[in-house]
């Protein structure tokens, strides 16, 4: 029989344990997300007009909106559609805050013009070489032969006020999007296509080659370049500002080359944001001025139109830019 007085002394030392436990919990807890997806409306993707596409498309379309907590209230704006392996397809991104929130995207339905061009330039082996999530949305509405089939979250763009919680977003967005475990070969690939965008046109185009093969196109946005930037800042040196649109063109051009001349700014490119803002993202040094990308999309410094070493222009919509080739 236990001895009575050893009792309370035991009882005593678990209930102290057990209140240092709960004082401590949430200190020793993982940090959880700073936000959530809520879903608010599921149909064709037909019902959802807002995407402005022209196709009769047989697959369904989900829209989302991210809430942060514990508010509630609403950061951004999305809709999805759902590929073939079952995971998530960003179709619309509209974020409600003044800076970039986690990732950019282009207009959906210039990608399905762009997909049809792809279905004309690229033979059956040809292979499209793209942006991850333009590579997936391009499935939706071609034949493409893409490398980049799978949700890769990279980058993933943290806010400043976030940056402590960055590891935990990361998992959370590689969850949401039912990001593959399993995709070890397709991050090795990306990466080889990343680092040929920030080499230099001649040698840049060669690992392209290298990737794609004798004839491939490629496919680039102009906020590729942000994406890069924001995946490797320490060599694509890449800053962006907003600037409020009046409706007069002429004095808001004034005011953004003013203020680019007084940072010592040159190479940039503005695109819109929103109804009544203009964000501009411009070049912070020479090396990424020279790189591969930075040539290839419209910055003041560059000129797609003439193409570089042997990638031809074959088609351009919206900020969207296709380029053939051929070795």
């Amino acid at each position: 029989m236990r001895d009575p007085k050893l009792i309370l002394p035991v009882l005593l030392i678990g209930a102290g344990c057990a209140l240092v436990g709960w004082f401590a919990w949430p200190f020793l807890a993982p940090p959880s997300s700073p936000y959530r997806y809520v879903q608010v409306a599921a149909g064709p993707v037909s019902d959802f007009e807002v995407l402005d596409l022209a196709e009769d498309l047989a697959f369904d379309a989900s829209e989302f909106e991210i809430r942060q907590l514990p508010d509630d209230a609403v950061l951004a704006r999305l809709l999805l559609g759902d590929g073939d392996d079952q995971s998530r397809v960003l179709m619309r991104w509209e974020s409600l805050v003044g800076e970039p929130l986690l990732t950019v995207t282009g207009e959906i339905a210039d990608v399905a013009e762009v997909g049809r061009a792809i279905d004309v330039h690229a033979t059956q082996t040809s292979i499209v070489l793209a942006w991850w999530d333009t590579s997936r949305q391009l499935e939706l509405f071609s034949d493409a032969r893409v490398i980049f089939d799978t949700h890769l979250s990279r980058p993933v763009i943290v806010p400043d006020e976030w940056r402590a919680l960055a590891d935990t977003i990361v998992e959370s967005e590689r969850t949401f999007w039912r990001t593959p475990e399993k995709n070890a070969l397709v991050n090795e690939s990306f990466s080889a296509f990343a680092e040929a965008l920030m080499l230099s046109p001649e040698i840049g185009v060669e690992k392209l080659h290298e990737l794609g093969g004798d004839r491939f196109v490629l496919v680039l946005h102009a906020l590729d370049a942000f994406k890069l930037g924001a995946m490797a800042p320490d060599r694509y040196a890449i800053g962006y500002k907003d600037f409020a649109d009046s409706g007069q063109t002429h004095g808001l051009i004034a005011k953004v080359k003013d203020w680019l001349e007084g940072e010592g700014y040159d190479s940039y490119l503005a695109t819109r944001h929103g109804d009544r803002t203009v964000r501009v993202f411009y070049l912070m040094d020479e090396v990424s001025e020279a790189a591969l990308l930075s040539r290839l999309v419209p910055f003041t410094t560059s000129d797609p139109s003439a193409g570089v070493s042997n990638l031809r222009l074959v088609f351009q919509k919206g900020n969207y830019w296709v380029y053939l080739a051929e070795r």
